[in-house]
């Protein structure tokens, strides 16, 4: 009887142990929230995302919520250009960029909101010097972070 209850502990010990094990290997996901800026202008807008009151400091540009190309975007060359491929965020239209990337342990994010024709007709040198482009200061709160809310961009230079 002894032996018994001695194996049925060391089964039921091995078994914890083992599904402890497997879970430690199984990985958790974490959420990602996206953030929307709907474009309540007449004009097809570029914005850029940044932890920073800095133009300079613009990493990527918010995806149009319509772009199914995950190849196509919009990037600055070593020449200063933009090289406009997508993210482009029309008339009436949501863009978006995820939380942490405009956030990121900031309680402040940045969106620089260039029109479509001023980024054609200007390098990017020449966008940032002669400051062709809007800043919305964007504050975190719980409501923004859980999709209860749209950013709404009016009237850029």
């Amino acid at each position: 009887m002894l032996k018994i209850k001695v194996v049925s502990q060391i089964s039921f010990v091995s078994t914890l142990l083992i599904s402890q094990m497997l879970s430690s290997c199984i990985h958790v996901f974490d959420t990602v929230h996206s953030i929307r800026v709907k474009n309540c202008t007449r004009d097809t807008l570029l914005i850029g995302r940044s932890l920073y009151n800095s133009i300079d400091s613009v990493d990527a540009f918010l995806e149009a919520s319509t772009d199914t190309a995950i190849s196509s975007f919009t990037s600055i060359n070593e020449s200063g250009h933009l090289n406009i491929h997508g993210n482009l965020i029309l008339p009436d239209s949501i863009g978006r960029t995820t939380y942490s990337s405009l956030f990121n342990h900031n309680h402040t994010g940045y969106l620089f909101i260039i029109k479509l024709s001023i980024a054609r007709k200007w390098g990017w040198g020449d966008i940032c010097k002669h400051k062709l482009y809007d800043i919305k200061e964007v504050i975190a709160d719980d409501e923004l972070q859980n999709n209860n809310n749209i950013i709404e961009v009016y009237n850029p230079k």
